[in-house]
């Protein structure tokens, strides 16, 4: 038996009912595509929030190039293996299944290598900064 269950949010007091022909699996329905090609797909847009799947082969940041994104970023590495370079940062930081790094706004950085072997996937979510304080990334 279906249950048709509303929730409120807390925010601002919406009521949202869920939608279970939206529900899927981060891992089903990966193309297959050549190497050369990282693939990325919104996966979920609401109220300034982005959620975005990654696929990458070996790709990496072309060199001399860095990200400066106006929104907050918050990646988790899936599968795989890849390597960030933050600016003013020495090492790169090496990231491997299960590694989450919270990058704030206007944070340079760069994607310095991904798993030419295997894939890496990646869930990143995006969202605007709201005041001047910095989340902490631990929640």
């Amino acid at each position: 038996m279906f249950v048709n269950l509303q929730f409120k949010c807390a925010a601002n007091g919406e009521l949202y009912e869920p939608m279970p022909e939206n529900m899927s699996n981060i891992f089903s329905k990966i193309p297959f595509h050549a190497a050369s090609l990282e693939i990325v797909e919104p996966m979920f847009e609401f109220d300034g929030v982005l959620i975005e799947r990654i696929i990458s082969t070996g790709q990496a940041t072309p060199e001399g190039e860095w990200y400066d994104q106006k929104h907050h970023e918050w990646v988790i590495l899936l599968t795989g293996h890849a390597g960030i370079q933050i600016e003013g940062e020495l090492e790169t930081r090496a990231l491997r299944p299960g590694d989450y790094l919270f990058l704030p706004a206007h944070c340079r950085h760069r994607v310095e290598w991904t798993d030419e072997r295997d894939r890496t996937i990646w869930l990143a979510v995006f969202f605007e900064p709201r005041h001047s304080e910095t989340p902490n990334a631990d929640g």
